[in-house]
């Protein structure tokens, strides 16, 4: 299996169905553009409000959070666009 066909088979698995509601799709699309920033937002408030342990913790999980951003940059350069409509009907 090449990467392109993987990417062809995640990208219809976890591709929306069309019966899907537009609540569902707006929160999907929500979760996929804007999560990152309200995680940003609650770590920069329990960095505000916590003790010195807290900051501990916060500090180690938005170094973590970093570093998979990163590997998301760089899976993503790597990786083609996702498929477009006609390369799935032509694959079913």
């Amino acid at each position: 299996m090449t990467l392109s066909e993987l990417n062809l088979s995640l990208f219809s698995w976890i591709n929306a169905s069309p019966e899907a509601s537009n609540a569902s799709i707006n929160f999907a699309i929500f979760i996929a553009n804007d999560l990152l920033y309200c995680m940003i937002l609650l770590f920069a408030w329990f960095w505000l409000r916590g003790n010195y342990d807290t900051k501990k913790q916060i500090l180690k999980a938005f170094i973590f959070t970093s570093i998979a951003i990163l590997v998301t940059g760089a899976f993503n350069a790597y990786v083609d666009e996702r498929p477009e409509n006609s390369e799935l009907s032509s694959s079913k």
